[in-house]
């Protein structure tokens, strides 16, 4: 599971650098959303790993699903800093620590979805990361 902290960690220090979403979330980007957060703000979760290793070498997927939450009018604001994320994330490589090196990212958008509040809006994304280990396995 150390794979997969590490990955969550760039993912978050990937977000909160980056100026698209710094200049609407600023620093409000949670895997564990407090209670009494201002909109609008990130917050994501591991949904699954899985073994991407071969003979050679120890590899992993990561799906994570990260979320944009607003409560502006309208869907534009969730939506802008969706892009931000998108932006952030698809195809660039994370900074990654603990011996792993990034492979692929991709991100694809799932929905806009408007709460029971009738309020609140998010956009979930799904993040697929590949990433293998630094060092080869030898014999």
């Amino acid at each position: 599971m150390t794979a997969a902290l590490d990955v969550q960690r760039a993912l978050v220090a990937t977000l909160l650098a980056a100026p698209a979403v710094a200049a609407l979330a600023g620093t409000r980007v949670f895997d564990h959303v407090p209670r009494r957060v201002a909109f609008p703000f990130v917050s994501l979760r591991l949904e699954e790993t899985a073994d991407d290793g071969t003979k050679t070498g120890a590899g992993l997927v990561a799906r994570f699903e990260i979320t944009c939450w607003s409560r502006r009018h309208g869907a534009a604001e969730a939506l802008e800093l969706a892009g931000g994320v998108v932006l952030a994330l698809d195809r660039v490589a994370l900074p990654l620590g603990g011996g792993w090196r990034w492979l692929d990212g991709r991100v694809s958008q799932r929905r806009v979805t408007r709460e029971d509040d009738h309020e609140t809006v998010r956009v979930p994304l799904a993040v697929r990361l590949r990433i293998e280990a630094e060092q080869p396995i030898t014999e």
